[in-house]
């Protein structure tokens, strides 16, 4: 049984997807409903996918379709993860094959042709600055989990903190800084994510901060400074 604190869980991320997934299960644990069956795809959805691709998915986009793909609370409060169907229908562009996207289509993630075969090959964006934003399949899935999380809490707020960026700063000494890529969309870079008690916190080019807590408690538990700037929404996404 979990305990009933939330507390960092990804200040190292596992080397293996396995760990990786397992984390990923305990993080939904606290803080949606846990995931049951009929959350992801079925190997049906996926198969049929692949023959019109004509070749199989990575091993971890595979995974990731088939743990909890169709969880949209999940993966697709704000951005969104594409349906297997939309793979085959939408997912080209330039040499990729794009499986995530911007909610209003200004970017789009995907893994290259040439990377196909691998089991949890990089992830690339393809319209601003395109470039490699993540190592793996399975480390931008935790890093579009977190922020969807964020946003989607029972207590969310955001400020601009361009005038006092020295308090973000200092987030390091106060909260656990994940262990995942700096890099998803040009215009939120650095993107870093942290975790506290109860308590997840996400920066944007050092001068946005968005704040997701399970209960008031862990909201007021935040540095003064800090909870009295921010504009708060309780439930909205929820």
């Amino acid at each position: 049984m979990l305990p009933q604190t939330y507390l960092p869980l990804f200040s190292k991320l596992p080397a293996n997807r396995e760990s990786r997934w397992m984390l990923v299960l305990r993080f939904v644990d606290f803080w949606s409903r846990p995931i049951a069956p009929g959350d992801g795809y079925s190997e049906a959805d996926i198969e049929q996918c692949e023959r019109e691709l004509g070749h199989r998915l990575p091993a971890a986009l595979r995974e990731w379709y088939l743990i909890a793909g169709r969880r949209r609370d999940l993966w697709s409060q704000q951005d969104r993860l594409t349906t297997p169907n939309e793979l085959f229908q939408f997912g080209r562009h330039e040499n990729h094959l794009v499986f995530y996207a911007e909610n209003q289509g200004c970017e789009v993630w995907g893994v290259r042709d040439s990377d196909i075969l691998l089991e949890d090959p990089p992830v690339y964006r393809l319209k601003e600055d395109p470039c490699q934003v993540s190592p793996s399949v399975s480390a931008f899935a935790i890093q579009t989990l977190l922020r969807e999380k964020i946003m989607g809490a029972p207590c969310c707020g955001w400020q601009d903190f361009w005038e006092q960026r020295r308090l973000l700063a200092d987030l390091g000494s106060q909260y656990s800084l994940c262990d995942l890529p700096l890099t998803y969309w040009s215009v939120m870079e650095p993107l870093r994510f942290y975790e506290g008690e109860d308590i997840l916190l996400m920066t944007h080019a050092d001068q946005w901060l968005f704040v997701g807590a399970r209960n008031s408690t862990a909201r007021r538990k935040l540095p003064v400074e800090i909870f009295s700037r921010l504009e708060w929404v309780a439930g909205e996404f929820a």
